[in-house]
């Protein structure tokens, strides 16, 4: 018999990047079919998106809620700090130029605080530099489903810092 830590559904069957082995209740979606978490003791991960634009949000919350995830949401950094200290989120996706506090700004907010300072950080930009403060991943407008999705679940598996990644839209 599998571990709870490494059991996503039935016996043998290997967990989605975005499925967390954790004793909650509740459902969470794996290999597109819904287990109950009190029986697998799984959660899902928890995404914070921060955006000032609100179609650009409801549009990737949509997409990210579709693939299992948990989202929250932020109009702007200032936002987006107190969410994190509040809810913990397991990755954080922004915007680069926002109101109140930025991206970048948001990152360093992020990397001084010892509870925080773990946070994967996704920054999605339409800017041509972006100064390397903090984020683990840098992806640029437009930002593709796929690039966005393939970004979240290799920094919750614990890969490498992402330097820099293109939309598969800028080419």
């Amino acid at each position: 018999m599998q571990s709870r830590v490494a059991a996503c559904g039935p016996e043998n069957e290997q967990p989605k990047l975005n499925c967390r082995p954790r004793k909650t209740t509740g459902y969470v979606s794996c290999f597109s079919k819904w287990y109950d978490q009190k029986t697998w003791g799984l959660t899902m991960a928890t995404v914070l998106l921060a955006d000032d634009d609100r179609q650009l949000l409801r549009a990737f919350q949509t997409v990210l809620e579709t693939e299992g995830f948990r989202v929250l949401t932020a109009p702007d950094g200032e936002t987006a700090m107190a969410i994190v200290t509040a809810e913990h989120p397991d990755i954080v996706v922004t915007d680069y130029m926002m109101p109140k506090v930025d991206g970048v700004e948001l990152c360093r907010r992020l990397r001084a605080n010892r509870a925080t300072a773990g946070i994967p950080v996704v920054v999605i930009t339409a800017a041509f530099t972006v100064p390397r403060d903090g984020w683990s991943a840098l992806l640029t407008k437009p930002v593709g489903i796929a690039d966005l999705l393939s970004a979240i679940r290799s920094l919750l598996s614990g890969a490498p810092s992402i330097t820099a990644q293109k939309s598969r839209n800028d080419a």
